[in-house]
């Protein structure tokens, strides 16, 4: 991974565990801790700044074999003491350059449970000592259900926080700091705010948008509070005000249910108040403060969302330098193999243009019999194949070489002859044509080499 940006990596690895929960960030961490160029230094400080590495680390932990690894006293739970000894131990690798990067983050894994130690053992209630239920304490170590708390309750946070941002988008147009549409709703019925909405307030802004515009076919008139974009997010809250997520913009009321209990219902308001609870802004009772929140909290996402789209054009454009060096490196090694075979090509034409600078004469003259193999060949009677071969080759020769001669010698004549009319070898003539001859010649290179002119 050569994508080395630590804010934009961190940032990645954000968006995977809100995505995908920790164990897949982690995985996506370990990859980025083993493989990238990345100042490791700097990719925790990003994720700590996220307040991501609790989670992270807590997720590390509760892997079995971390687990097992760990929990030296075999009692199913990890104290301080045995994430001290853990990071001493790999500290002691490190000062002597022999931790791997596995490690390293392990290292700071560990670092951050000793951080968090008391908040991560407190997350889930393990009593421990006492006679009877009295006098018991909260156990001094974490224990399986404390990290598993600590995960379901950041998953809880984010579903809570993707509720939020949709409630956040559905009350934008109430919230806007050029138009305070709040107010003008409120006032629509008599002109006395008295900081809630009804569905009636809603009906009567739409009526009045299309008596101004002509049913929006005015465009002259399409103007402050009564433009395209502000009547349609409104007539989207009345057409949606029975469904989500315009229910959770509504104040909650309680009513009667069965057996003397009570039930919660949205109510028929859209107040200050339940808007701010819906939006994650506290409780507002007043709208200019709520106004100013969501602002801020809108310019906050806002260049977060710019953010990741720099991080991903930046990484883009890393993996597309990689993959240009990549091609260079290619074309690169590509040039100097077709340089190779050119040269190659061109020593065996020069090599054949060498050979083809004889007549086509001489090289029959090079296979024609010199006198003494005409003689030799000029068989007396009772000199078979294999003499013959042995003659000609010379008693420096070996066996499988006279022999396969002496097989060339009997074939030339049975082509001449007829199949199974070797034994006439035997009888004083000559009975090998030129083109026998050379065939022999040709096919034998010490018989050519030692007898051709």
């Amino acid at each position: 991974m050569s994508f080395d940006n630590a804010r934009c990596l961190a940032e990645k690895i954000d968006q995977d565990l809100h995505a995908n929960g920790a164990q897949t960030a982690n995985k996506i961490l370990m990859d980025t801790f083993t493989s990238s160029k990345v100042e490791r230094q700097q990719l925790i400080a990003e994720l700590e700044k996220k307040g991501d590495l609790k989670e992270l680390a807590v997720q590390f932990l509760i892997d079995p074999s971390v687990r097992r690894k760990y929990d030296t006293s075999g009692d199913g739970a990890i104290n301080f003491a045995e994430l001290h000894q853990g990071q001493e131990n790999i500290n002691l690798k490190m000062s002597c350059g022999k931790a791997t990067a596995e490690e390293q983050l392990e290292f700071v894994m560990l670092d951050v449970l000793k951080k968090k130690y008391d908040e991560i053992r407190a997350a889930h209630k393990d009593h421990e000592g006492g006679i009877l239920g009295f006098g018991t304490h909260e156990k001094e170590a974490i224990t399986y259900n404390d990290m598993s708390e600590v995960l379901k309750n950041a998953d809880k946070s984010r579903h809570a926080e993707k509720i939020f941002e949709e409630n956040r988008d559905a009350m934008k147009v109430l919230l806007r700091s050029d138009v305070p549409m709040f107010k003008i709703l409120d006032a629509s019925k008599n002109g006395k705010e008295d900081n809630r909405i009804s569905k009636d307030d809603l009906d009567r802004y739409l009526i009045n948008y299309e008596r101004r515009t002509d049913h929006g076919r005015n465009s002259l008139a399409k103007c402050g509070e009564y433009t395209d974009e502000i009547y349609n997010a409104i007539k989207s809250l009345r057409t949606n005000w029975d469904k989500d997520p315009v229910t959770r913009l509504r104040e909650t009321v309680n009513v009667p249910a069965n057996h003397g209990q009570y039930a919660t219902v949205p109510g028929d308001f859209i107040t200050v108040l339940s808007l701010s609870e819906a939006g994650g802004f506290g409780r507002q009772t007043r709208i200019e403060p709520m106004i100013q929140k969501y602002t801020e909290e809108s310019e906050r996402l806002a260049a977060l969302k710019a953010s990741k789209l720099a991080c991903t054009s930046l990484e883009a454009e890393s993996i597309a330098k990689e993959k240009d060096t990549q091609a260079n490196e290619a074309a690169q090694r590509h040039a100097e193999a077709q340089r190779k075979l050119t040269a190659a090509q061109e020593a065996l034409e020069h090599s054949n243009r060498k050979a083809d600078t004889k007549p086509a004469e001489d090289h029959h003259r090079e296979c024609a019999p010199s006198p003494d193999i005409a003689k030799i060949l000029t068989a007396s009677k009772g000199n078979g194949p294999w003499t013959i071969a042995e003659k000609l080759l010379g008693p420096e020769a070996s066996a499988i070489e006279i022999l396969n001669l002496a097989r060339q010698i009997r074939n030339s004549y049975e082509e001449a002859h007829g199949k199974g009319s070797a034994h006439r070898i035997r009888v004083n003539e000559r009975w090998l044509t030129d083109e026998q001859w050379h065939k022999i010649v040709e096919g034998n290179d010490k018989f050519k080499g030692k007898y051709a002119n």
